[in-house]
């Protein structure tokens, strides 16, 4: 179906998301932190990106402010916001810096599932 890029540095969660993806048939490429999430996002154009908010080198909102700044192309790609991190100036900051979606961990398998339905969605409408 798509191919998702999911960027978290923790593998336990890596390892639920790509699992659920998978039983949906997506592809995944997986990164630990921002900084590689950019560099996996320019390798393999995903059709989508989940992203943790807290990781070392550079954080969800660093990644999310790049990804928006940077090439035209690829800032068009929807992303999508995992973070325990339960703040609402957490979660306004990350949609003011244009992600999609924002969900709290954790996260049923149902609800990332309905968001990427939406994100589909409105990826189809703007094409």
């Amino acid at each position: 179906m798509a191919r998702i890029l999911i960027i978290d540095d923790s593998a336990f969660t890596r390892r639920q998301l790509k699992k659920v993806l998978a039983s949906l048939e997506h592809e995944v490429v997986e990164a630990d932190s921002g900084k590689d999430g950019l560099e996996k996002l320019v390798a393999h154009k995903p059709d989508f990106v989940i992203s943790d908010l807290l990781m070392p080198e550079m954080d969800g909102f660093q990644f999310i402010d790049a990804v928006r700044k940077g090439d035209p192309e690829l800032a068009r790609t929807p992303i999508l916001v995992l973070s325990a991190d339960v703040q609402e100036a957490s979660r306004n900051r990350t949609l003011d810096l244009g992600a999609e979606r924002f969900l709290n961990k954790p996260v049923r398998p149902d609800m990332v599932k309905q968001a990427l339905e939406e994100l589909a969605a409105l990826r189809k409408e703007a094409s």
